[in-house]
């Protein structure tokens, strides 16, 4: 039962450190499409000043495909997040689970058992606190 937990310990923190990485990789991706979009505005801007139409025209179809794919960066994020806190959600009733399970044993594997609980709950809920800082990373990037 030990190992049963340990292994799942180990894959909670794997998975969490998974998500948290093509969380980080989306958030990344969406703020250099951005930066990418705020360039197109400036040479717009310089465009409008210097009067050059066709440059401006080109421009501007560059800085609508840049917006539409940070769009869709922003919508796959979106997504993506919503996936990890229903991971994230599913690992703590699975955990909930065992813990009832492990109320069963003899005190002393209980105390032992209880202790990696507890510490697979901290793991969680702080994925739970990574998750909350990449949403509000995403709402920020969407808001410029």
């Amino acid at each position: 039962m030990r190992r049963y937990l340990r292994t799942l310990g180990y894959i909670a923190g794997f998975i969490g450190v998974l998500l948290a990485i093509v969380a980080l990789v989306r958030v990344s991706s969406t703020n250099q499409r951005l930066t990418d979009v705020r360039e197109e505005l400036l040479m717009v801007a310089q465009g409008i000043r210097q009067n050059d139409i066709r440059s401006l025209s080109t421009r501007m179809e560059n800085l609508s495909t840049d917006l539409s794919k940070v769009s869709g960066d922003l919508r796959t994020l979106t997504t993506d997040v919503q996936g990890m806190r229903t991971k994230v959600d599913q690992l703590g009733k699975d955990l909930t689970g065992l813990s009832a399970k492990v109320t069963a044993m003899d005190s002393a594997r209980l105390e032992d058992l209880t202790a990696r609980l507890n510490a697979l709950a901290k793991e969680l809920e702080g994925l739970a606190g990574r998750l909350a800082r990449v949403e509000e990373t995403a709402a920020r990037v969407a808001a410029l």
